[in-house]
């Protein structure tokens, strides 16, 4: 999209993700360093979003068949990250997005 290029939206757009913006979410993984937790813990975003909603409708979307093994939702269980860490993802969808784009801008 930064490039000009249209964006590629697989099916129709109405499948959800959760999104990660590592960045922003780097205490999570800093809290388990520090605990002493003997079982794996799920550090991520719950949240989810279309991917049609994410683009917000500023860009030239083209759609492509969707393939057969992608899901309908993703959506990670962080419930042991609150439990044990008691920790939650801080950043917005938007506020990683902006930043993201930010950089790619300054480097690009």
């Amino acid at each position: 999209m930064l490039a000009g290029e249209w964006l590629i939206i697989y099916g129709d757009g109405k499948q959800t993700r959760s999104f990660y913006y590592a960045l922003g979410m780097s205490e999570g993984p800093i809290a388990l360093r520090v605990m002493v937790v003997q079982e794996p813990v799920y550090v991520h975003n719950q949240k989810e979003h279309t991917i049609l909603g994410i683009d917000g409708g500023e860009s030239d979307l083209t759609h492509a068949s969707r393939p057969e093994q992608d899901p309908e939702a993703r959506r990670p269980d962080i419930e042991k990250a609150r439990r044990k860490l008691v920790w939650e993802p801080q950043e917005s969808l938007r506020d990683g997005l902006e930043a993201s784009i930010d950089y790619l801008q300054w480097v690009l």
